[in-house]
């Protein structure tokens, strides 16, 4: 595996942006504020920007999100929650691997062991 250098260390490109709903779907974990530059604001519009980003030099790496409002930019890091959030129109389904049939199951009791 390759080192992979610190966020502060590199340019930044925010070039891939994610919609409300793929947003939604990451724990925040840090919310930092990063000023109130009109172009910068401009810049970022309403879309949600993110970024792989590296406190310091290392293996792995956070999601960073960047996003404005009211005029102030923030960085939100995010982990993946694992869980999908869904809207009014969506139907959620559980995943269970270990779901078996009622019938399937065998409700004999052995009592041998007594």
């Amino acid at each position: 595996m390759e080192l992979l250098p610190s966020s502060f260390s590199v340019k930044n490109p925010l070039e891939k942006t994610v919609s409300p709903e793929e947003f939604l779907n990451y724990a925040i974990i840090g919310v930092y504020q990063l000023g109130a530059d009109k172009d910068f604001c401009t810049a970022i519009g309403e879309d949600i920007r993110t970024f792989s980003y590296r406190y310091r030099d290392g293996y792995e790496s956070t999601n960073a999100f960047i996003l404005q409002s009211n005029g102030m930019v923030f960085m939100l890091l995010g982990v993946n929650a694992g869980i999908e959030m869904i809207t009014l129109d969506q139907i959620a389904v559980l995943d269970d691997e270990n779901d078996q049939d009622e019938t399937d199951e065998d409700d004999t009791v052995d009592f041998s062991f007594m």
